[in-house]
């Protein structure tokens, strides 16, 4: 009898393991997501392009640029590595907002924010 018990114990552990692995993998790396990384600028590269200023809609209309540029969290990514994570409706529109400039393919785009001047980037998973 012993030895089921072991066995049953053996089972319990693997599956928690494999539930815990299972989590991880979706909630650190999840597929189908875009990943917005952002970049400081000098204010003399920053005149070279388009300069986007931000304001405070911005950040209440696309909260993902609340962690990318404010560096604030919302509470339920507090445990997520330091990775800015969208789905691709919303990292399309960012793209066309503040990274491409569809006028002028050529001339790069930059955000201001309280002085600060950034590049956004966007990699798609």
């Amino acid at each position: 009898m012993s030895g089921l018990r072991w066995w049953k114990i053996a089972l319990t552990i693997f599956i928690i393991i494999l539930i815990i692995g299972a989590w991880a993998a979706y909630y650190y790396d999840p597929e189908g997501v875009c990943r917005i990384h952002v970049y400081d600028v000098n204010g003399s590269v920053a005149r070279n392009g388009t300069v986007i200023h931000l304001t405070e809609q911005d950040f209440k209309e696309h909260p993902v640029l609340v962690e990318a540029i404010k560096g604030e969290k919302p509470l339920s990514r507090l445990l997520r590595k330091d990775m800015i994570i969208t789905d691709r409706n919303e990292s399309k529109y960012l793209q066309y907002r503040f990274m491409v400039n569809m006028s002028n393919l050529n001339e790069d785009i930059y955000v201001e924010y309280e002085g600060n001047y950034y590049e956004l980037g966007l990699s798609i998973s």
